[in-house]
């Protein structure tokens, strides 16, 4: 395969990956904020700063981590738990987002299918 069908290919083994080990119809805000907490590394991101760059409402913000942490926000299913929210130790308002071991796992698995 060349160039653009490569990369379309790489593409859709990730896509499909996510789809494999959380859900086929993941929204892709969700998709978006397990890269972006997955970009920042052992750090973590920020959740405010998160809202910013994905341009998403403090309370969408909010659903979409507790979606894709251990606990849905609909409490009739659970989470993905592929990240993990933690409370800054200066200020409590502020919250972290970092990568849980399952979501280093894919993360690894991505890597992977990279090469």
């Amino acid at each position: 395969m060349a160039g653009k069908q490569a990369t379309a290919n790489t593409l859709f083994k990730m896509v499909a990956l996510l789809a494999e080990e959380m859900d086929k119809e993941m929204p892709l805000t969700q998709v978006l904020m397990f890269a972006k907490v997955a970009i920042a590394g052992d750090a973590g991101v920020d959740q405010g700063r998160l809202e910013k760059e994905l341009n998403l409402s403090s309370a969408g913000t909010s659903r979409t981590a507790q979606a894709l942490s251990k606990i849905h926000y609909n409490k009739d299913r659970p989470g993905y738990d592929v990240i993990e929210s933690t409370f800054d130790a200066q200020d409590r308002r502020l919250r972290a987002l970092k990568l849980t071991p399952k979501g280093e796992k894919i993360i690894t698995k991505m890597q992977q299918i990279l090469g």
